[in-house]
């Protein structure tokens, strides 16, 4: 895992997932696809998403928020948005998710946010 600051924004990264938030173990999920950095959409919070981001990232365990819950704000709209709607199974790490059902009803307002526990990190 890699963690850098930014005007007070913390990221942490482990391959081609990061989180940007408060603190290293939680933050708007970001995924790395196709040369870019964008966001992962989720309208439903499928209860097994955020565990499934925290799994990938060296967690255990992880909780889903809105943006607004977290206190962020929506990016604009020239940042991509990498994944929508991933179907998560339980024990899956994020890049097992399958595929993403309709597209069309994800914007950046519904960025997800998780927060992870269980960290071998220290």
């Amino acid at each position: 895992m890699c963690v850098f600051f930014l005007l007070g924004i913390e990221a942490s990264f482990t391959g081609n997932l990061r989180l940007v938030g408060k603190q290293r173990d939680e933050g708007r999920v970001e995924a790395f696809r196709n040369g870019v950095w964008g966001t992962v959409c989720d309208t439903f919070h499928g209860e097994n998403l955020p565990n499934a981001v925290c799994l990938y990232m060296g967690y255990s365990s992880g909780t889903i928020w809105t943006l607004q819950e977290y206190g962020l704000l929506a990016l604009p709209a020239v940042v991509p948005i990498s994944y929508h709607q991933r179907e998560c199974f339980e024990g899956e790490s994020f890049f097992q998710c399958g595929r993403e059902p309709n597209r069309s009803d994800c914007d950046h307002k519904s960025d997800i946010v998780v927060g992870c526990t269980g960290s071998d990190y220290v």
